[in-house]
């Protein structure tokens, strides 16, 4: 099959990070099954990204408005006009690169799906409802197919869609494994404690700014790296740092390249993620696939399953909570073990990126 996969903006410092990782793991599993698979999305016009076996089209972008949501691509949405695939995943959200490219596509009567991925959900702000009545619920009315990644998502997206013949299929965010998977702590004298995220204040990074300066006060000799591009908190964690005298033992690193974080995970002894309404996040996944073990909130679609399988720590994201589970991890050989194992385990069966490509080609194909 020759599919587009249709993502809303990639740059330089990863920012839109979550969509774009998912939508560059299903490409590369299904070329690796054979399909011509193209990634179409707006661009920075700096950033490099590749995806092994997958072509990729990038289309600068203007900004007519604050916010990812502001972005317009209108290359972007002349080539979907043109170019004809058997099938086009867009990667959904409410904004005017990924939303136009839906509505084209329902008013060409081309085979399509769409994934919001926690994106598109009941929102009363006055714009989201205006924005849902005109576009939004047209568009998911008439997907041929809609992927969800959760039993809550699935129905706040059947609310949105104010159709009850709408009918989400639930998959999981898939990974592959790698080699990593059963790795010991990093630097046994020195371990390394990651947040990687957007600074926006439903990541929390001033838990995990706490978290350290509690851990540090207990004696710890970790140092505690934050990756990720500034939306408001760099501010308030840099005087935090500066404040508690903690600029050797805090560690802002900055932005990092969409599809770098697996690898920068993969360097630390704990990747802690205690924000709160997250979905399925990537970085979670990257961090089991390389046998990173996984500190995260209870406020997250992912957290009573992973709770389940005994494969991460889930806590309440408040800094004593987050420091009595890094603190375990660290210094408890057999409870790292643990969770490890399990973590592997479910990479291996859950989260398997080939069981749910099949997924993904059944719904393009009946579309």
């Amino acid at each position: 099959m020759k599919i587009a996969h249709v993502v809303t903006y990639i740059s330089a410092d990863g920012a839109f990070g979550g969509p774009v990782a998912v939508a560059a793991s299903q490409a590369e599993q299904l070329a690796r099954e054979g399909h011509e698979v193209e990634i179409i999305a707006g661009w920075d016009g700096v950033a490099a990204f590749e995806v092994p076996g997958v072509k990729i089209t990038l289309h600068k972008v203007r900004r007519v408005a604050p916010g990812f949501s502001g972005l317009v691509a209108p290359r972007l949405q002349r080539q979907l006009r043109t170019e004809r695939y058997d099938c086009v995943h867009v990667h959904l959200a409410r904004d005017l690169i990924t939303t136009p490219a839906a509505l084209n596509l329902t008013r060409s009567g081309r085979a399509f799906v769409l994934q919001p991925h926690g994106m598109v959900m009941p929102d009363r702000r006055p714009q989201s409802r205006i924005f849902d009545w005109y576009a939004t619920r047209k568009i998911l009315q008439r997907a041929n197919a809609i992927f969800t990644l959760t039993a809550v998502e699935s129905v706040g997206v059947i609310a949105v869609s104010g159709s009850e013949k709408v009918r989400p299929i639930q998959i999981a965010n898939g990974i592959r494994s790698s080699d990593n998977s059963t790795s010991p702590i990093r630097d046994v004298d020195y371990p390394e404690v990651i947040f990687l995220a957007r600074l926006h204040p439903r990541k929390q990074v001033m838990a995990f700014a706490k978290m350290a300066a509690l851990l540090i006060s207990r004696g710890s000799n970790a140092t505690f790296h934050v990756v990720g591009p500034d939306e408001g908190d760099l501010p308030e964690l840099k005087r935090y740092i500066s404040v508690r005298g903690l600029s050797g033992k805090i560690q802002y690193e900055g932005a990092i390249p969409a599809g770098a974080g697996a690898a920068r995970i993969a360097r630390g002894s704990v990747f802690v993620l205690p924000s709160t309404g997250e979905v399925f996040p990537m970085t979670v996944l990257e961090a089991m696939s390389v046998g990173t073990p996984v500190v995260i909130s209870e406020d997250c679609g992912i957290s009573p399953e992973l709770r389940r399988r005994h494969a991460a720590l889930v806590v309440d994201p408040s800094p004593e909570a987050l420091a009595d589970a890094v603190e375990l991890l660290l210094t408890d050989t057999a409870s790292r073990d643990v969770v490890l194992r399990n973590a592997e385990i479910a990479v291996a069966d859950w989260l398997n990126v080939e069981a749910i490509s099949a997924i993904l080609v059944r719904g393009y194909q009946a579309a």
